[in-house]
């Protein structure tokens, strides 16, 4: 038969005491962290008020047509825009407005120069000054009168106004 021995309890273990570099480590890991979702990759917004509803392009690209939106950050620099005139929904272009356009200015927070110190640095100034965005508003300006304005020729007409400037033209 076997022997059976007891266990022993042996010296207890105490934990040992956090070193103070140990506890300067887990207090940057814990701020950064706690400070990633301020600044990863969130910056100023662009937002659009376009109460006519045109058609609006934002460095190139086409805007859904929207009365109010927001344009999420993309880059610091200069955002370029432009406005037409929609048409009236059945196909006809509207010559009431002109065509608008323009630069926005999105400034960075921090000279990208900076790069080790951009992170802590942004962190700060978006602590004390705050996000700062930008905002649009859609106004296309009217059309000067012209001397034809206040022509209305029926559809079924245009052709025969065309062949009669095709003569006249021809004529000279």
């Amino acid at each position: 038969m076997p022997l059976m021995t007891r266990a022993t309890p042996g010296p207890e273990r105490r934990p040992r005491p956090l070193t103070r570099a140990c506890a300067a480590r887990l207090a940057c890991a814990a701020v950064t962290f706690a400070a990633m979702p301020a600044t990863g990759c969130a910056g100023p917004q662009l937002h659009i008020d376009n109460p006519g509803r045109d058609d609006l392009f934002v460095d190139g690209t086409a805007m859904p047509a929207i009365e109010h939106g927001t344009l999420g950050f993309r880059y610091y620099g200069t955002v370029r825009w432009r406005a037409l005139p929609r048409d009236d929904g059945e196909g006809v272009p509207r010559f009431d407005r002109l065509a608008a356009s323009g630069e926005i200015e999105v400034e960075a927070p921090v000279s990208p120069w900076l790069f080790p110190l951009d992170f802590p640095l942004e962190l700060v100034h978006r602590l004390f000054v705050g996000q700062r965005d930008q905002f649009l508003t859609v106004e296309l300006p009217e059309a000067p009168a012209s001397d034809g304005a206040g022509l209305d020729i029926p559809p079924d007409q245009l052709g025969a106004l065309r062949q009669r400037a095709e003569a006249a033209r021809t004529a000279r």
